[in-house]
């Protein structure tokens, strides 16, 4: 069987549960490499430990209403872009 998404990356919205997970989890099995995004942290490392080594996983922070959208991301996340952008070149 030829895995038709081998050496391609996927980024999957709310990969940590539901149909999310089961895309991310079709997508690996057919060699695609994936990053899953949720808001909860403990739910994205437990949908990235089930779906194992080709998984990646980033918590999405949203904006409250008393924290403008002017003020930017949070040092943590600045960091992890940094990470991601050289891994995913």
């Amino acid at each position: 069987m030829t895995a038709v998404l081998q050496n391609k990356k996927a980024l999957i919205n709310g990969g940590t549960a539901g149909i999310g997970f089961a895309a991310a989890k079709a997508m690996i099995e057919e060699g695609a490499e994936v990053i899953v995004t949720g808001q909860n942290t403990l739910r994205v490392n437990a949908a990235v430990a089930d779906l194992g080594s080709k998984a990646f996983g980033l918590t999405a922070a949203s904006q409250d209403a008393e924290t403008p959208a002017s003020a930017g991301p949070r040092r943590s996340d600045r960091s992890m872009r940094a990470r991601w952008c050289s891994r995913w070149q």
